[in-house]
C-alpha cells in the first residue's frame, strides 16, 4: 500500500516524485490510481505487486484503448 499512498501524495501535491527509481508525474500517478480503484480486490493485489514501471505501462495501455 505504500506505493498507492505515494501515488496519492503525487496527485495531491501536483508534483512529481521518484518511486522505485522511476520518476512518476502527476498524470501517470492519477492514471495508475484510477485503474487501481476500478479493479477488483484480487486484481488489486496482483497490480500492486508489480513494479511501478509495469503498473504505469498497464495503466496507460488500458487508458489508450
Amino acid at each position: 500500500m505504500e506505493k498507492i499512498n505515494q501515488l496519492k501524495q503525487i496527485v495531491k501535491s501536483h508534483s512529481f516524485q521518484e518511486i522505485e527509481g522511476m520518476i512518476v508525474d502527476v498524470q501517470t500517478a492519477n492514471i495508475i490510481l484510477q485503474v487501481y480503484e476500478a479493479i477488483n480486490e484480487k486484481n488489486k493485489e496482483k497490480f500492486i505487486n508489480q513494479s511501478i514501471d509495469k503498473m504505469a505501462h498497464i495503466a496507460w495501455q488500458l487508458v489508450i484503448r
